[in-house]
Protein backbone atom coordinates (compact mmCIF):
# COMPACT_ATOMS: atom_id res chain seq x y z
CA UNK A 1 0.00 0.00 0.00
CA UNK A 2 1.11 3.52 -0.61
CA UNK A 3 0.50 6.68 1.41
CA UNK A 4 -2.35 7.72 -0.89
CA UNK A 5 -4.18 4.44 -0.36
CA UNK A 6 -3.92 4.85 3.41
CA UNK A 7 -5.10 8.46 3.27
CA UNK A 8 -8.07 7.75 1.00
CA UNK A 9 -9.11 4.65 2.92
CA UNK A 10 -9.17 6.82 6.05
CA UNK A 11 -11.47 9.23 4.18
CA UNK A 12 -13.79 6.32 3.36
CA UNK A 13 -13.69 5.39 7.06
CA UNK A 14 -14.82 8.95 7.88
CA UNK A 15 -17.82 8.35 5.60
CA UNK A 16 -18.57 5.14 7.51
CA UNK A 17 -18.71 7.18 10.71
CA UNK A 18 -21.26 9.48 9.08
CA UNK A 19 -23.38 6.42 8.31
CA UNK A 20 -23.21 5.41 11.95
CA UNK A 21 -24.48 8.84 13.00
CA UNK A 22 -27.42 8.31 10.64
CA UNK A 23 -28.15 4.91 12.23
CA UNK A 24 -27.02 3.14 9.05
CA UNK A 25 -24.66 0.19 8.69
CA UNK A 26 -21.30 1.99 8.93
CA UNK A 27 -19.73 1.48 5.54
CA UNK A 28 -18.19 4.35 3.61
CA UNK A 29 -16.76 4.88 0.15
CA UNK A 30 -15.02 7.55 -1.90
CA UNK A 31 -13.98 7.81 -5.52
CA UNK A 32 -10.70 9.43 -6.51
CA UNK A 33 -9.81 10.59 -10.01
CA UNK A 34 -6.50 10.02 -11.79
CA UNK A 35 -5.12 13.26 -10.31
CA UNK A 36 -5.73 12.01 -6.75
CA UNK A 37 -8.71 14.32 -6.19
CA UNK A 38 -11.67 13.07 -4.19
CA UNK A 39 -14.58 13.56 -6.55
CA UNK A 40 -17.27 11.69 -4.69
CA UNK A 41 -18.25 10.39 -1.28
CA UNK A 42 -20.91 8.04 -0.08
CA UNK A 43 -22.10 5.99 2.85
CA UNK A 44 -24.82 3.42 3.32
CA UNK A 45 -28.32 4.87 3.03
CA UNK A 46 -30.30 1.63 2.85
CA UNK A 47 -32.49 2.45 5.85
CA UNK A 48 -33.01 6.15 5.25
CA UNK A 49 -33.89 5.62 1.60
CA UNK A 50 -35.70 2.33 2.29
CA UNK A 51 -33.76 0.82 -0.58
CA UNK A 52 -31.43 -2.18 -0.18
CA UNK A 53 -29.50 -1.03 -3.26
CA UNK A 54 -28.19 2.15 -1.62
CA UNK A 55 -24.84 0.78 -0.51
CA UNK A 56 -21.97 3.20 0.10
CA UNK A 57 -20.32 2.27 -3.21
CA UNK A 58 -23.51 2.85 -5.20
CA UNK A 59 -24.07 6.24 -3.54
CA UNK A 60 -20.47 7.27 -4.32
CA UNK A 61 -20.83 6.08 -7.93
CA UNK A 62 -24.07 8.04 -8.37
CA UNK A 63 -22.51 11.14 -6.82
CA UNK A 64 -19.52 10.93 -9.17
CA UNK A 65 -21.61 10.76 -12.31
CA UNK A 66 -21.31 14.51 -13.06
CA UNK A 67 -17.52 14.30 -13.22
CA UNK A 68 -17.22 11.78 -16.03
CA UNK A 69 -18.32 11.88 -19.64
CA UNK A 70 -20.67 9.12 -20.73
CA UNK A 71 -20.73 7.62 -17.24
CA UNK A 72 -17.28 6.03 -17.69
CA UNK A 73 -15.06 6.54 -14.66
CA UNK A 74 -11.78 5.77 -16.38
CA UNK A 75 -8.61 5.77 -14.27
CA UNK A 76 -10.61 6.28 -11.08
CA UNK A 77 -10.19 4.42 -7.81
CA UNK A 78 -12.96 3.34 -5.46
CA UNK A 79 -11.98 3.20 -1.79
CA UNK A 80 -14.42 1.39 0.45
CA UNK A 81 -14.23 0.31 4.06
CA UNK A 82 -15.70 -3.17 3.53
CA UNK A 83 -15.08 -5.62 0.70
CA UNK A 84 -17.67 -4.86 -1.99
CA UNK A 85 -20.56 -7.20 -2.61
CA UNK A 86 -21.17 -8.47 -6.13
CA UNK A 87 -23.71 -5.73 -6.88
CA UNK A 88 -21.22 -3.03 -6.00
CA UNK A 89 -18.36 -4.73 -7.80
CA UNK A 90 -20.42 -5.10 -10.98
CA UNK A 91 -21.51 -1.47 -10.72
CA UNK A 92 -17.89 -0.37 -10.43
CA UNK A 93 -16.98 -2.55 -13.40
CA UNK A 94 -19.84 -1.18 -15.49
CA UNK A 95 -18.67 2.37 -14.83
CA UNK A 96 -15.06 1.55 -15.74
CA UNK A 97 -13.50 2.06 -12.31
CA UNK A 98 -9.94 0.83 -12.69
CA UNK A 99 -9.06 -0.06 -9.10
CA UNK A 100 -10.85 -0.87 -5.86
CA UNK A 101 -9.16 -0.64 -2.47
CA UNK A 102 -11.06 -2.00 0.53
CA UNK A 103 -10.25 -2.09 4.21
CA UNK A 104 -11.85 -5.22 5.62
CA UNK A 105 -12.96 -8.55 4.21
CA UNK A 106 -16.58 -9.63 4.24
CA UNK A 107 -16.86 -13.41 4.36
CA UNK A 108 -20.64 -13.42 4.00
CA UNK A 109 -21.20 -11.02 1.10
CA UNK A 110 -17.73 -10.16 -0.27
CA UNK A 111 -17.04 -10.58 -3.95
CA UNK A 112 -13.31 -11.39 -3.95
CA UNK A 113 -13.58 -15.08 -3.08
CA UNK A 114 -16.44 -15.40 -5.55
CA UNK A 115 -14.29 -13.97 -8.32
CA UNK A 116 -11.35 -16.23 -7.55
CA UNK A 117 -13.41 -19.13 -8.89
CA UNK A 118 -13.64 -17.69 -12.41
CA UNK A 119 -11.51 -19.09 -15.18
CA UNK A 120 -8.50 -16.82 -15.75
CA UNK A 121 -9.13 -16.74 -19.51
CA UNK A 122 -12.81 -15.82 -19.46
CA UNK A 123 -13.89 -12.52 -20.98
CA UNK A 124 -15.54 -11.68 -17.68
CA UNK A 125 -12.28 -12.04 -15.78
CA UNK A 126 -10.56 -9.63 -18.18
CA UNK A 127 -13.04 -6.87 -17.27
CA UNK A 128 -12.53 -7.09 -13.52
CA UNK A 129 -10.71 -4.07 -12.08
CA UNK A 130 -7.62 -4.48 -9.96
CA UNK A 131 -8.81 -5.18 -6.40
CA UNK A 132 -6.52 -4.59 -3.44
CA UNK A 133 -7.10 -5.10 0.26
CA UNK A 134 -5.55 -2.52 2.57
CA UNK A 135 -5.42 -3.85 6.17
CA UNK A 136 -4.36 -0.57 7.79
CA UNK A 137 -7.80 0.27 9.29
CA UNK A 138 -9.33 -3.20 9.33
CA UNK A 139 -9.66 -3.39 13.12
CA UNK A 140 -11.33 0.03 13.35
CA UNK A 141 -13.66 -0.77 10.46
CA UNK A 142 -14.73 -4.11 11.91
CA UNK A 143 -15.12 -2.57 15.38
CA UNK A 144 -17.38 0.16 13.97
CA UNK A 145 -19.59 -2.37 12.20
CA UNK A 146 -19.67 -4.69 15.23
CA UNK A 147 -20.63 -1.82 17.55
CA UNK A 148 -23.49 -0.91 15.26
CA UNK A 149 -24.91 -4.45 15.34
CA UNK A 150 -24.23 -4.84 19.08
CA UNK A 151 -26.40 -1.77 19.74
CA UNK A 152 -29.17 -3.23 17.57
CA UNK A 153 -29.17 -6.51 19.51
CA UNK A 154 -29.60 -4.86 22.93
Amino acid sequence: MNEYDNFFLKEAFNEANKALLENEIPIGAIIVDENKNIISRGFNLTKKNKCRLDHAEIIAIKNANNFFENGLYKNSILYVTLEPCLMCLFSAMTCGISKIVYGASCKEWGSVSFLENFNENSNFKKRIPLIIKNNKYEEEILFLIKSYFDKKRV
